[in-house]
């Protein structure tokens, strides 16, 4: 006879078996059951008992917002779009560090607005996780583990974020006070500067009576050299503000001075990070300041483009030779008289103003032919006439065909400078008599654009003046390149040695950036190419903006600028302020603003000192292998501790406590007015030293972090659940 199977022990009872409410029952179990412990439990039943379950927050109105909130940000959905945005934006900024540089990753990307509140929301998600699980129970421990460790990892990351050091101490290798004012560069500092977090500093100024009071002189210097005013100079200060500046790897906007040319994926990114750049701040009750444009790279020019065709034609060349080493880039521009030539090569331009005079300039004549002073050259209705100049003649007429004479009024060595012997710019005056009666006309050797006249034959008359000598009274002057602008905006140049005239005038095409012009001058083998050109420009502080491949190491003379507007009592003036460089002064009305922009600087608890800066190069060639400085760390912001001697490469940092001291750059020194090599008063070429200060106050936290995290999912992958709980019987029977 087949057995009845017998009914599960955990079954439910039909309900006609229940007991009643409030009483007690005892399950019988079937007949033929197997019997043991548990099919002979006792079930109590009670209405309290039926309906009975533990919650893990209190059922109240107030807190069921909370709740649901809490549910929300915890769920799984979540959790899923956050970490895929987050695995997004960790593949974009690696993609843009490979493509362009890690600036570029950090700028648009991990110091954004957007991937801080990202990284906010995530820990907002593992936080609301963790406390859903509450209260938590043993098997539960490597979720725990997991989620704390992920805590951690973000509070590294936000502890680094806002205490954390990453700035540059950029120092020459010369102790050479003249050096430190010519550049702005000294070779010691404690104090690291920041190329993400900038400012702004605004002064507003009241002269007193006497602008030469020595307070006042002492504010005006310490402004200038980046520091902060005294106490002793505030009453001469009408207000001062610090404007903090956070703006990004790239131009704001296109406009008359800059035209981008980003990948659309940069704007893009561009455009999110900085959403809304310009802005206007108010400076006191009748002031405010305006950021207009911001420039990543610009060069400082100390000539500017000349409006309405005013000025006279200005060039920049690149010299090049094999005895130089590397180019030379110089500017070339009237020999005025405050510039003085101080290599043993002379480049300056002339001028022309009438194109009759243009064969003088191509073809002039030999110094044999000349008077001891020169010779003048005039163009009288097609006839020309030369005049030997011997400055014992002067007063005297000397007799022209055509019934004209000149005679020689006056012979100037120097016309700037009437003590002065040397021929620096010398420059004639004499009187041209003739059928229209009598004409005064002066001219000037190097300055023939300056020639005019006075008398009926002025505007009949051309006018050219030579000087025999090329060096104009300098004897260091081993050869000469002279630049001529003509009326028809042509560019001509021709050559001397020191024996005389090399290489006679030809035309070139200055807007022809890559053509090499070959200067016959043994054994330098020496060419220059045209950089720049302006056909009408003054002498003037300028900056011009320069466009750069994204994330490419810009060279140390493009520095990043502001364009702005000062505004006050109904007044307004723009101004153009270089980072580090000199502060514009801005005169709005009557009154009188300065406007400086610097890096965030932060002093350290140590100093450094550069000795020397280098390049190294690879064994056996003259390949670069990397740059060296050899340092002197002295303990405290003084310098005055204890000092120790280190050198530090581009794979060998210098460790001081918390801080790390990286080699970042290397540049040899050129002066940012004349593009020559800086020298010190030793004759020693001085060279640029960039170093990395870096110091993360998160990073304990981030492998404390990673160790949690490592640690909770060993506990939630190699651990099974019942390692936690106790064995139920149906465990032990399999």
């Amino acid at each position: 006879m087949a057995r009845k199977k017998p009914r599960p022990p955990h079954s439910a009872a039909p309900d006609d078996a229940l007991p009643a409410q409030g009483t007690t029952a005892v399950a019988e179990p079937p007949a033929g059951a197997v019997t043991d412990f548990a099919a002979r439990v006792q079930v109590v039943v009670s209405p309290v008992s039926v309906d009975a379950t533990p919650e893990r927050f209190p059922q109240t109105t107030a807190s069921r917002p909370l709740r649901r909130l809490c549910r929300a940000c915890a769920s799984l959905q979540l959790a899923i779009t956050l970490l895929s945005l987050f695995a997004a934006c960790l593949a974009l900024a690696t993609l843009l560090e490979s493509a362009y540089s890690a600036r570029i990753a950090q700028d648009l990307v991990y110091r954004t607005w957007w991937f801080t509140l990202l990284l906010g929301l995530l820990a907002v998600n593992v936080l609301c996780a963790a406390l859903k699980k509450f209260p938590w129970k043993r098997h539960q421990a490597g979720f725990l583990i997991t989620h704390c460790g992920l805590l951690v990892l973000l509070g590294g990351g936000l502890l680094t974020a806002l205490d954390g050091t990453d700035g540059q101490m950029i120092l020459i290798d010369t102790p050479d006070p003249a050096v430190h004012r010519r550049l702005g560069l000294t070779n010691r500092s404690h104090t690291i500067g920041f190329g993400d977090l900038q400012r702004l500093q605004v002064y507003h100024l009241r002269p007193p009576a006497d602008e030469k009071a020595p307070r006042f002189q002492a504010l005006l210097t310490a402004i200038d050299r980046g520091a902060e005013p005294g106490a002793d100079a505030q009453e001469y200060l009408k207000g001062q503000w610090a404007l903090p500046l956070q703006p990004g790897p790239f131009a704001w906007y296109d406009d008359d001075h800059a035209t981008s040319d980003l990948p659309w994926h940069l704007s893009l990114l561009h455009r999110l990070a900085v959403p809304a750049p310009a802005f206007e701040r108010p400076l006191g009750e009748n002031g405010s300041l305006t950021v207009l444009n911001y420039y990543p790279h610009t060069e400082h020019w100390p000539f500017k483009r000349a409006a309405g065709g005013k000025g006279y034609p200005v060039l920049r060349l690149r010299l090049t030779s094999p005895m130089l080493g590397r180019p030379m880039e110089r500017w070339v521009s009237l020999p005025t008289p405050d510039r003085a030539e101080s290599s043993p090569m002379a480049l300056e331009t002339l001028v022309l103003n009438d194109a009759a005079m243009l064969p003088e300039f191509l073809d002039p004549p030999a110094p044999a032919d000349m008077g001891p002073e020169g010779q003048i050259v005039l163009l009288v209705d097609g006839e020309k006439y030369r005049v030997p100049v011997h400055k014992d003649r002067v007063g005297k007429p000397a007799p022209l065909p055509g019934a004209r004479q000149v005679t020689l009024l006056e012979y100037r060595p120097n016309f700037f400078e009437k003590d002065r012997p040397e021929p620096a710019q010398p420059a004639v005056r004499f009187e041209l008599s003739g059928p229209y009666g009598k004409t005064e006309f002066s001219a000037l050797a190097r300055l023939p654009h300056l020639a005019e006249g006075r008398g009926p034959e002025a505007g009949r008359v051309a006018l050219w003046y030579h000087f025999p000598d090329f060096r104009w009274g300098s004897g260091q002057l081993m050869g000469a390149v002279q630049f001529l602008g003509a009326p028809d905006s042509k560019v001509y140049y021709r050559v001397y040695g020191k024996d005389g005239l090399r290489q006679k005038g030809r035309e070139i095409d200055p807007r022809d950036r890559d053509r090499l012009y070959p200067l016959p001058w043994k054994p330098m083998d020496l060419s220059f190419q045209v950089t720049e050109y302006l056909p009408h420009a003054v002498q003037e502080d300028s900056f011009a903006v320069r466009s750069l491949r994204p994330g490419a190491e810009p060279p140390p003379r493009l520095r990043p600028t502001v364009r702005g507007r000062l505004s006050a009592s109904g007044k307004s003036a723009e101004f153009w302020v270089r980072q580090t460089g000199t502060p514009a002064w801005v005169d709005v009305g009557a009154e009188a603003f300065v406007v400086r922009y610097q890096s965030e600087v932060r002093p350290v608890d140590f100093e450094l000192t550069l000795k020397r800066a280098r390049k190294t190069t690879d064994p056996n060639s003259n390949r670069p292998a990397g740059f060296q400085s050899d340092v002197v760390l002295s303990q405290g912001r003084s310098g005055d501790g204890a000092a120790t001697e280190h050198t530090i490469s581009m794979n060998q940092p210098l460790r001081h406590g918390p801080y790390a001291v990286y080699q970042s750059n290397y540049e040899p020194m050129t002066d940012p007015r004349t593009h020559q090599a800086v020298l010190d008063g030793d004759g020693k070429l001085v060279s640029l030293s960039g170093l990395t200060v870096a110091h993360d106050p998160g990073l304990w936290l981030k492998y404390l972090g990673s160790s949690l995290v490592v640690l909770g999912i060993a506990a939630m992958f190699f651990m099974r659940a019942y390692f936690f709980r106790r064995p139920t019987p149906a465990m032990e029977h399999g």
